[in-house]
């Protein structure tokens, strides 16, 4: 029996179910130039990359952990100090621009958005497009970090929970700019180089991690029909909601009613003035816009938003994918 490439076969409560299969989770196995790839009944398993197995190959084989990039799967002799690593360096960078007070100007838009919103549409398992999605990486938090360390995250973690790890970063922002923003309303620290609101820097910190928040709050929530029954996508082993995604799912819908749906709801609320505020206040969100424009704050948002469903939620590259010629 041959599959069309990029899809995942197996038995399913005694049923063969065929779906696309998860990113570098599936290789391609040709037999005499026969088109499409070839599947093994009797070991399915082959089917599958970089060291995997189960359903949608979503699974470590026996002694391999989950690595930073979810399709690697890496022994784990000493983990957990990525946490350290990444924490450490989320701080500095934001400590860095809150310090400065660093604004957007109205000519970094455009190009920050594109570059932010390249790994979304480039398939990375081309060549051509590793190069575009590292130059992409370059422009978020953290993203340059999965090229330099070749590592596990922890010993026995699963692609639910390193999924998860993507609200690390911005749970670690918040929580630095909260501190910033009351030692400073409180004169027990003085900005040196501040000349305006902090909000001027927290408006640009949110630019940088307001895709972290919609893209893992939509991935834990990509839970495909299978036979009778839902699966995580990027671990087919895992049913969803129940057992441990069902915490995962909670967590998600929190995020995603009190910090993936407000912010642009906040923008359009400020930059109408239907919610009255000091007008620094609304200045630090609406310098470098023209009068006619300021609701833009709330369409970058809200396109970030879309990127991020159509790449979650449609999971053939051949539907959203940008080609190279």
């Amino acid at each position: 029996m041959f599959l069309k490439e990029g899809y995942w076969a197996g038995l399913i409560n005694g049923k063969l179910v065929t779906y696309i299969c998860p990113s570098r989770y599936c290789r391609c196995a040709t037999s005499e130039g026969l088109p499409g790839c070839k599947y093994n009944q009797s070991n399915p398993d082959l089917q599958c990359a970089n060291h995997r197995q189960g359903i949608l190959c979503g699974q470590c084989s026996r002694g391999l952990n989950v690595g930073l990039r979810n399709f690697q799967c890496l022994k784990c002799d000493k983990s957990g100090w990525i946490f350290a690593v990444v924490v450490l360096v989320v701080i500095t960078l934001c400590v860095l621009v809150i310090w400065l007070n660093v604004g957007i100007s109205n000519d970094l838009r455009g190009p920050l958005f594109v570059f932010q919103m390249l790994p979304y549409i480039f398939d990375p398992s081309e060549n051509v497009e590793r190069v575009v999605l590292f130059i992409g990486d370059m422009f978020n938090f953290g993203g340059p970090l999965v090229y330099f360390f070749h590592t596990c995250v922890i010993n026995g973690m699963n692609n639910l929970y390193q999924v998860a790890l993507g609200y690390l970063m911005p749970f670690v922002t918040l929580l630095v700019f909260a501190a910033f923003y009351v030692l400073s309303a409180n004169y027990l620290i003085r900005l040196k180089f501040r000349r305006n609101s902090p909000l001027q820097a927290f408006w640009l910190i949110v630019l940088f991690m307001y895709t972290y928040l919609v893209q893992t709050t939509f991935l834990i929530q990509n839970c495909p029909k299978l036979g009778n029954k839902f699966v995580f996508f990027y671990d087919g082993n895992i049913e969803c909601y129940q057992g441990q995604h069902l915490g995962m799912m909670v967590i998600s819908i929190l995020v995603l009613v009190f910090l993936v749906i407000p912010p642009p709801v906040i923008v359009v609320l400020l930059t109408r003035g239907i919610w009255k505020v000091d007008p620094q206040y609304v200045g630090t969100l609406t310098n470098g816009l023209r009068r006619g424009c300021l609701w833009w704050w709330a369409v970058d948002l809200g396109r970030r938003v879309l990127v991020a469903v159509t790449y979650v939620f449609i999971p053939s590259w051949n539907a959203k994918q940008v080609r190279s010629f």
